[in-house]
């Protein structure tokens, strides 16, 4: 028999959606685990969402030149239903240069999910203002 393995799946930071329990027959197992996958599915799908709209308004609001979107990376660092945190940083090694063990923070953007509005703390103030261009 083997040793069951228990699975949780959250959807923030510390909210518990649903919990697995990989123990029983084969089937309950393999069941209980789709069960576990599906939340992980849309919430992945939300991520890429709210990741392509950050690249949107970074596009849009041309924040970034070619050159240096193309050496960055958007890293979503927490959601809500509301306000999505997205941190840029440029992206190091191959044609982008730099020491690949390192990817210094370029700005981090608040994105309003209802309004679609956003503001950056690109200032040297570094305080987040709304994005204006």
């Amino acid at each position: 028999m083997h040793k069951p393995l228990p699975w949780s799946v959250w959807s923030g930071p510390m909210e518990r959606i649903t919990e697995c329990d990989l123990q029983g027959s084969p089937m309950n197992a393999f069941v209980s685990a789709l069960a576990c996958l599906i939340p992980l599915a849309a919430r992945a799908a939300e991520e890429d969402a709210i990741t392509q709209k950050a690249f949107r308004i970074i596009t849009q609001h041309r924040l970034l030149s070619r050159a240096e979107l193309t050496c960055s990376s958007l890293v979503l660092e927490e959601a809500t239903k509301t306000v999505a945190t997205v941190t840029v940083r440029e992206k190091h090694g191959g044609k982008c240069g730099g020491a690949p063990e390192t990817a210094p923070r370029r700005f981090t953007m608040e994105i309003d999910l209802t309004t679609g509005t956003a503001q950056w703390d690109n200032n040297d103030a570094m305080e987040m203002k709304p994005i204006s261009h």
